[in-house]
């Protein structure tokens, strides 16, 4: 114990043991469904599920304990919700036509995020920005993630007519995914702290338990069948217009998945699979379609864009909540937190995973009295103890048992970005609007939020509100409009 205080400045921040530990806890399970949902979203890329669960696993509980030894803050990272989404949906399968491709990229965005870290250039950007188009992102991001959400559960389908329309209620996994996300919000508003705290959690665990026992129940009726042509679970003779399956399979049907460490699947996703058959001249040929594609450097721009506001704000969040930030709004250590975090960033394409990045839910643990790095730690060990049990997370992967989380997260995301937000200014008004809508209608965070930046220069400068309006936010909405025109010229000189 004695070394305990010493390691952790007992002195200095009056710390209790079982705080800690129990702040740490709470966190990991409010946070751990990212891991299965992290899993199901970079598999639609083309990676290993069960090993990009298992590398993130790894990962998060590496930072994780890596940021409580060194930098001594209540912090947790995992992969990041929004960027895997990004990675995955957002980028073109047409310009990066391997899932290499993609784990090169943010490899290269992960390392230059670690130098800007290392240097004084990432606070000046967080500075210059202001405070409003921050805020954008946040939306950005959010209003994505829900539309990730409904369209992966089911709720949302495509139409011919009306390109999207409501989902088929009588599809089992949409209807399970809307009675859950609607739980999930209700938790939310609860004024039971544990129920609040824990209600993503509690709706996946729901949408999950109820998923597992209609598909069972479908697959001893034969209404349920596993197609090995395509390696999926598809509806036989179904009512429904589509017959893709969004609901969890028990993991005793998928003889594929075990306990354990599952080397077998982390070798195909880690550094890029170079232990499963992914050569040098295919790393080559990868890296060099990569550089040689323009719009390599306007995503990255955005991935940076998004990471370096969010890896702040959840620092500031937690910072200010130990008393780690002062009333100039400087924090305390947060150079060795963002050396972590930012080591995070650039291993996680090596590793095989979206980037790493601290999140909001660490305030959890804060607010049971948690003040120092052993919580961080404490998440850290739990995400690696789920390292053993991928069968049991394998159930949460599916669409309807996610859905719940990804729609409330955005909501949240929205919501707490909002609430800080002048709605009495119309180019305000506007500009949040139009990001949120574009987001949502283009599958795309970076249309979004370039299409919101855009708005706000214009509407500023029109209205006379030239202070609002920096250089450096005109160059960033400049190198948006060249971006969108890039995306449409690209495929046509390639």
């Amino acid at each position: 114990m004695q070394l305990l205080k010493k390691i952790f400045k007992y002195d200095e921040n009056n710390f209790s043991l079982k705080s800690e530990i129990i702040g740490g806890l709470i966190t990991f399970i409010s946070i751990c469904y990212v891991l299965p949902v992290n899993a199901s979203i970079m598999s639609t890329i083309g990676m290993n599920e069960a090993g990009v669960f298992a590398v993130t696993a790894i990962l998060s509980a590496f930072i994780c304990i890596l940021m409580g030894l060194i930098a001594n803050y209540p912090l947790v990272l995992t992969a990041g919700m929004g960027l895997n989404a990004y990675v995955a949906y957002s980028m073109s399968n047409v310009l990066y036509t391997t899932w290499q491709q993609k784990m090169i990229f943010l490899t290269i965005a992960g390392l230059v995020f670690f130098v800007l870290s290392l240097t004084p250039v990432r606070q000046k950007i967080v500075d210059i920005i202001p405070d409003n188009v921050k805020k954008l992102i946040s939306v950005a991001v959010g209003s994505f993630i829900i539309f990730v959400g409904f369209s992966n559960s089911g709720l949302v389908v495509y139409d011919a007519s009306t390109i999207v329309k409501l989902g088929n209620f009588l599809d089992p996994a949409a209807f399970i995914a809307f009675l859950t996300t609607f739980l999930c919000i209700g938790l939310t508003f609860s004024k039971n702290k544990i129920l609040k705290i824990f209600a993503i959690p509690i709706a996946v665990l729901v949408a999950t338990i109820l998923g597992v026992i209609v598909s069972s129940i479908l697959i001893a009726n034969n209404n349920l069948v596993f197609e090995n042509e395509i390696s999926q679970w598809i509806y036989k003779d179904c009512y429904l217009e589509f017959n893709k399956v969004f609901l969890p399979i028990a993991p005793w049907f998928d003889k594929t998945s075990k306990f354990g460490i599952d080397l077998l699947s982390i070798k195909k996703v880690f550094m890029l699979g170079v232990f499963d058959g992914y050569s040098s001249d295919l790393f080559v040929n990868d890296l060099l379609n990569v550089l040689k594609t323009p719009l390599t450097y306007f995503s990255m721009f955005s991935v940076l864009f998004v990471n370096l506001f969010n890896t702040t704000a959840s620092t500031y969040t937690v910072g200010k909540a130990i008393g780690k930030v002062d009333e100039n709004g400087k924090i305390s250590g947060f150079k060795r937190v963002a050396f972590v975090d930012s080591l995070g960033a650039m291993l996680s394409g090596p590793f095989g995973t979206s980037l790493v990045t601290s999140y909001q839910e660490s305030y959890v643990s804060v607010s049971v009295g948690a003040k120092t790095g052993i919580s961080s730690i404490v998440s850290g060990l739990l995400f690696g103890a789920s390292l053993l049990i991928y069968p049991v997370f394998s159930m949460f992967t599916a669409g309807s048992a996610i859905a719940c989380a990804l729609i409330s997260v955005g909501l949240i995301i929205i919501f707490n970005t909002i609430k800080e937000v002048d709605f009495k200014d119309p180019v305000i008004v506007f500009s949040f609007i139009l990001t949120i809508l574009v987001s949502s209608i283009t599958y795309s965070i970076t249309s979004g939020l370039g299409f919101g930046i855009i708005a706000y220069i214009i509407g500023m400068l029109i209205s006379k509100k030239k202070e609002e309006v920096n250089l450096t936010i005109i160059i960033v909405g400049v190198l948006f409009l060249i971006s969108f025109l890039l995306e449409s010229l690209t495929p046509l000189i390639k």
